[in-house]
């Protein structure tokens, strides 16, 4: 009996032995199928990054040098100019001052000049001597165009260029054509920079026929003119290649390659016929994975042999995949610090031990997102890696810190005092100012630092992060850089504000608490009154006055600006109609429109709505943007503009010059008036303020030549008005003519006089 219960529980174990090996083996096929797809769809998602992350470096170049020749050509004036001594010298130095390699301009008739950097000026050019490809991009530059050429072969230069040219106008007239050429280097350059790819990948950019017209100056493109010269690659999928390439077709192609596996990612450039194209190896994209790939795939066949090891590895495995899942749960993937969950985790602690001498403190980079776009992510990355290296040396014994997101850093700091949390926070940030940036070693970093105090939240444990985050936004908001700010009853009294805002603001909209008040526009030539900007201020039933720096932030975030800007176009023009019922001579009245608002589907009708229940001429209604609209959109804004100018509406870009100001896009929206922000005044009007004042003078000059009205804000003085007149400036606006006022006041000061002058 017990040799058959022997035999019985032998023929158990070997039967679920067998069972598990078979369990193993199939899970071994799995697994390894899996990791194969995944390598293949991580492999083929790496191509397409690296294809995007090159077409976006290119476009960004060539349209570098675009721009700048479309600034360049609005320092070029009349015909006669061209044989002046001055405009031959500024066209070398601009030459020289810019990355192209030569420039030219050449008049109505096709004659021009010609500069090479740091070489002689070339007179009396003629369109018909120079190469055929540079005449191609003058000639549609004379038809109105911004062109680029292929790349081609220049002899006189001895090198393969790539060639720009842009119309230069008077008005409406092209009176000639800025051209430059530049050294197709500037593609192998993108393409020669430092990438996941590995030394067997190679990026090149083509055109339709396949022709090579750069690459990146590895040893394996040094003999490759044409994607026809791959010869180790079959015909098949060259064709396929090829096919892509004349159709302007997005593709990822696998291919074989002396019995290696390679993908190629192709995507159209949008410049020309180009195409950009990314071979690298599967094996030298992602060779961890495919390390793990043979690793699973000798573990299967080994279990067959040994199924306990196999069991055992299974759970090591398992183990290990365990502690990558609390790896993910806990800690940042970038930095390895860690992440919002486990910090909430340890304050929990820190709170249920009622150890309340203590702060948390919040960090953000001044412009983290500038660095982003400007210096690459991995510099990015970088720096949030050297951050969080800093903050583990700069804690003291059970204190910790986190990442949250993006450059958002928490630190839990063992200190009640405010002076010594200051302390520690302005070393941070001195060794944080420390930190070099690769290339760009005199970059400064800033820091944004709130801080709440735990003894402050009383038992509401929930709040503490609102409240740290309430702090930071606000050393934000003060816009200097390195700034600290404290949780204090100050603060506290500001967020219980925004609350009230927040909870009011709605009721307050039904109940007409928000009022309209008006500051003139003067016209500079006579000194009458022009119109009028509408600005808006909250005024309680009870008579308390909320101003405008403290709601419309906020109102800008949570988005019920777009509500609040309807309501005041709504009350500006319902103004006119009490003007134009007591017979006062109607002025146009600006009113400023947000970006949320603008973008709506059916703004322009809910406009055209407004003024035809009050019965009001929609061009009595100046519709304000700000010059951020259109940074990205330029097109769908141009579109909704025209709508609105259909209608009667004008348009006008308000706060010129109050940030980052592009003349590309001036020159690009179709608006009616130009608003130039009080600080370009105010900076031009100091007494080293001579450039400031010449820009602005220019800006006016071309506001003028683009058919422009311009308005000056921010005129206090006598000598403000005078400038601005001198500078050739239509209208001011500010306190030297007047503060704004209420709708009521307004009248009573301005528009009576109008009907008597009737």
């Amino acid at each position: 009996m017990n040799e058959v219960k022997l035999k019985n529980s032998i023929k158990r174990i070997t039967i679920f032995f067998v069972i598990t090996s078979f369990l193993i083996f199939a899970f071994g096929i799995v697994a390894s199928h899996s990791l194969t797809l995944v390598f293949k769809d991580t492999v083929s998602r790496q191509v397409k990054s690296q294809v995007q992350e090159y077409k976006t470096d290119i476009n960004r170049k060539i349209q570098s040098s675009l721009q700048t020749l479309y600034i360049l050509r609005s320092f070029f004036v009349s015909d006669e100019y061209i044989n002046t001594e001055t405009f031959q010298a500024g066209l070398y130095e601009s030459n020289n001052q810019s990355n192209f390699i030569r420039m030219a301009y050449f008049d109505s008739e096709g004659l021009g000049i010609r500069v090479k950097t740091n070489g002689d000026i070339e007179k009396n050019i003629n369109l018909d001597d120079i190469n055929e490809n540079a005449r191609e991009v003058i000639a549609q530059a004379y038809n109105g165009e911004n062109a680029i050429s292929d790349v081609y072969y220049d002899s006189s230069l001895q090198q393969s260029v790539i060639a720009y040219a842009v119309p230069v106008k008077n008005g409406n007239e092209i009176k000639g054509v800025l051209a430059a050429s530049q050294s197709v280097k500037i593609l192998s350059c993108i393409m020669d920079r430092q990438s996941i790819l590995s030394d067997e990948g190679i990026v090149m950019v083509v055109n339709s026929k396949g022709e090579v017209l750069s690459g990146s100056t590895k040893p394996l493109m040094e003999n490759i003119n044409n994607i026809n010269d791959l010869t180790d690659i079959s015909d098949e999928k060259k064709q396929e290649m090829l096919l892509s390439i004349a159709d302007l077709k997005a593709s990822n192609i696998s291919i074989t390659v002396n019995d290696s596996s390679y993908y190629a990612g192709i995507e159209p450039v949008n410049i020309r016929d180009w195409s950009i194209i990314v071979v690298d190896s599967d094996i030298g994209l992602n060779g961890s994975i495919y390390q793990n790939m043979n690793i699973t795939r000798v573990t299967t066949i080994i279990s067959l042999i040994l199924a306990i090891i196999c069991i055992l590895y299974g759970y090591k495995q398992i183990k290990k995949n365990n502690n990558q899942l609390l790896k993910l749960a806990y800690y940042d993937s970038l930095t390895g610090a860690y992440n919002m969950e486990k910090f909430n985790m340890l304050l929990d602690d820190v709170w249920h031990k009622d150890d309340k001498k203590s702060a948390v403190v919040a960090i953000n980079i001044r412009q983290f997102k500038f660095i982003n776009e400007i210096f690459g992510s991995d510099m990015a990355n970088k720096l949030l890696c050297h951050i969080k290296n800093l903050l583990d040396d700069n804690i003291n014994e059970n204190e910790f810190f986190c990442r949250e997101n993006a450059d958002l850093f928490f630190i839990f700091m063992h200190e009640d005092e405010p002076q010594k949390i200051i302390e520690r926070i302005n070393s941070l940030i001195h060794k944080i100012n420390g930190i070099i940036l690769e290339k760009h070693p005199k970059y400064p970093i800033s820091i944004y630092s709130g801080v709440a105090f735990l003894s402050y939240c009383n038992d509401e444990r929930e709040q503490l992060i609102t409240r740290v985050m309430f702090a930071l936004n606000r050393a934000k908001l003060n816009g200097k850089s390195n700034k600290i700010v404290f949780y204090d009853s100050e603060l506290h009294k500001t967020e219980q504000l925004q609350n009230y805002i927040e909870s009011h603001m709605n009721q307050a909209l039904v109940d007409k608490e928000f009022k309209l008040f008006l500051q003139p526009k003067i016209n500079l030539k006579n000194g009458d009154l022009y119109g009028a900007e509408a600005l808006v201020r909250w005024i309680t039933n009870d008579n308390k006055m909320i101003f405008p720096d403290q709601f419309i932030p906020l109102f800008e975030e949570n988005g019920f600006c777009t509500k609040l800007d309807l309501y005041m176009v709504d009350e500006a023009c319902k103004q006119l109609r009490n003007w134009i019922d007591k017979g006062y001579k109607p002025i146009n009245i600006a009113v400023n429109q947000s970006k949320l608002l603008f973008y709506e589907e059916k703004y322009v009708e809910h406009l055209c709505y407004i003024t035809q229940k009050h019965n009001i001429e929609p061009s009595l209604i100046t519709i304000e943007i700000l010059e951020g609209l259109a940074l990205n959109n330029v097109n769908d804004i141009n579109d909704k503009i025209a709508r609105l100018k259909k209608y009667g509406f004008k348009i006008s870009m308000d706060d010129f010059g109050s940030g980052y100001s592009s003349l590309n896009t001036l020159g690009n929206l179709d608006i009616d008036e130009l608003k130039i922000d009080k600080n370009f005044l105010m900076i031009a009007s100091e007494t080293n303020g001579h450039r400031q004042k010449i820009i602005m003078g220019q800006i006016i000059a071309l506001a003028k030549k683009m058919n422009m009205y311009t308005v000056v804000e921010g005129v206090e003085t006598k000598e403000n008005e005078q400038m601005i007149k001198e500078l050739g400036c239509d209208f001011g606006q500010g306190y030297y003519y007047s503060r704004p006022i209420n709708a009521k006041e307004f009248g009573e000061k301005y528009m009576k006089e109008r009907k008597q002058n009737e």
